[in-house]
């Protein structure tokens, strides 16, 4: 008796999830062919709906570095190119504090003796006819200012 009622509650249970099934699966049915309708689709042809890059390497492209996309309306701006020196051909009559006065403004000491440094000179005094000067932004020469 206890086996008989054992095996017809299975069989119940059976049956419920083979119900549960079916609608469930209409449903999906249901929903899909709105989705379609709605899109214009025809049977055989789906939407693709593609979120936000995950940084995931594409297949076959293992190894090679990827940077992830810019957020949509996000303007990357690239990094100034990095400040080029000046050249200045040393004439007879020059020296280091009259190129300094003319090229920043101010031919103090430590942005003199920066100078000379920059360019591994001695002292400020050492320059010669006929050598090329690098004169670099002054925001390069500031921080070994002594002002």
């Amino acid at each position: 008796m206890k086996f008989g009622i054992g095996v017809l509650l299975l069989l119940g249970l059976l049956v419920a999830a083979v119900l549960m099934q079916r609608n469930l699966r209409s449903k999906a049915l249901e929903e899909r062919h709105r989705a379609r309708s709605a899109a214009e689709l025809e049977d055989g042809w789906s939407r693709v709906v593609v979120g936000a890059p995950s940084g995931a390497p594409l297949p076959g492209e293992e190894g090679r570095a990827t940077e992830p996309a810019p957020a949509p309306g996000v303007v990357t701006v690239p990094p100034p190119p990095p400040p080029v020196d000046k050249r200045v051909t040393v004439e007879a009559g020059m020296s280091l504090s009259k190129i300094c006065e003319e090229q920043y403004g101010t031919s103090r000491g430590g942005l003199l003796e920066a100078l000379a440094a920059y360019n591994g000179l001695d002292s400020p005094g050492a320059i010669r006819v006929g050598q090329e000067l690098r004169l670099p932004p002054r925001e390069t020469l500031e921080p070994k200012q002594n002002d």
